[in-house]
């Protein structure tokens, strides 16, 4: 049995992003948000389980570190 991917993560805080700030997260593109810097953050989609990746918080811009393709995270989802 393989352990869902954020669990590695699980110290970081959380960032949860409306569908469409998601999809734009997913394609690479820097997203201006209202929390404070962070090293690392985990990202998710609205959906619960919807693990997007990592990222990090500068100035109010979140920058992904590591992100997972659409059917991983579609993968997560159907688990």
């Amino acid at each position: 049995l393989l352990t869902s991917p954020d669990r590695l993560l699980a110290d970081a805080p959380e960032l949860r992003l409306p569908a469409s700030e998601a999809a734009r997260f997913l394609s690479g593109l820097r997203r201006r948000v209202d929390a404070p810097d962070a090293e690392r953050v985990r990202v998710y989609g609205p959906e619960s389980r919807a693990f997007l990746g990592s990222a990090h918080i500068t100035s109010g811009e979140l920058i992904a570190d590591r992100l997972l393709t659409p059917p991983e995270v579609q993968a997560l989802l159907s688990a």
